[in-house]
């Protein structure tokens, strides 16, 4: 099950400053502390036996799993994300503090 979110809605979802993250929780969301998120809107998908999601760039997504299952996640490097994409690779492969 996943939940699929545009980019403009991210003032609804109460984006920080940590990319990607939100404070909302999707099942239990809190009308006092993000009241704005009662007007975002998703849309909602299920994934069957072999099918496949492909998420654009920039849109916010939560997923749960139904039922016992294998999911991969892949993020791929475009414009939008280089910056994150090469500080990702530089924390990972890090060889100056060895």
């Amino acid at each position: 099950l996943f939940y699929l979110f545009p980019p403009q809605e991210s003032h609804n979802l109460y984006a920080g400053y940590d990319v990607g993250v939100s404070p909302v929780d999707v099942f239990f969301p809190s009308a006092k502390r993000h009241p704005l998120f009662n007007e975002a809107r998703a849309q909602v998908v299920v994934l069957y036996l072999g099918q496949t999601l492909v998420i654009p760039s920039g849109w916010w997504w939560y997923s749960v799993a139904l039922e016992p299952s294998v999911t991969l996640s892949h993020q791929y490097w475009n414009l939008d994300n280089k910056v994150h994409f090469t500080q990702s690779l530089r924390e990972k492969f890090d060889l100056t503090s060895s």
